[in-house]
This record gives C-alpha cells, structure tokens and sequence, in this order.
C-alpha cells in the first residue's frame, strides 16, 4: 500500500487526471519527447508527470549507452540536446512545465 500511494517513490503512486490526460494528448498529438536515459533534465521532465511521466511519448536517443551511436529517430529528428520536444512543428531545448505543453499542444482541460 505505501509503495503504491507513492511513499517509496512518486512514479509508483496514483495519477494525477490532468497529468494522464496531458500525457495521452501528447501522444495522441504527435507529439514528440526526445531524450537519454542518462540524461538528469530527461528524468526531471518525466519526473514532473508523476506515474504518468510512463504515458509521454518518449524517444530514447541513447539505447547503446552515453558513448555508442545514437537512435535512427534521434539522427533523423537531428537531435542535439536532450531532452528536446517536437510539437506542432517547432522545436523546444529544454524541459517543459505541463503549462507549456499545454499551450503548446493546444490541450484543453475537460
């Protein structure tokens, strides 16, 4: 019961609606989160979601490790830093609040 009220760890525990519904527009928005599982802003971004961070349409750039060659997605997508969100066309170089991505993908609360 603690670990999944989120006592142990906040990604674990419920969602919050606003956050899922956010992270389910994203996804459904084309929306794209480009980032590296050894990135810290990466897991700062995801973290801000909460257990619906899991939700966000996340692109890992660095599945050969910090050194190896970089995802065919992330090459294509010419990305240079992480994390970097692709949303309605234009780029975003740094770690959004879920404002932002709010406004930037045209989310509206029901």
């Amino acid at each position: 019961t603690l670990h999944y009220d989120g006592v142990f760890d906040t990604a674990a525990g419920p969602e919050d609606p606003y956050l899922q519904a956010l992270a389910e527009h994203l996804s459904g928005a084309d929306a794209k989160f480009y980032g590296a599982y050894w990135c810290p802003h990466c897991q700062m971004q995801k973290s801000a979601f909460g257990p619906s961070g899991a939700r966000l349409p996340y692109i890992e750039c660095s599945p050969n490790g910090q050194g190896g060659a970089p995802a065919t997605a992330c090459l294509a997508a010419e990305i240079r830093n992480y994390p970097t969100w692709l949303i309605g066309g234009r780029r975003y170089e740094r770690i959004l609040s879920a404002e932002s991505l709010a406004q930037y993908s045209g989310f509206r609360r029901q």
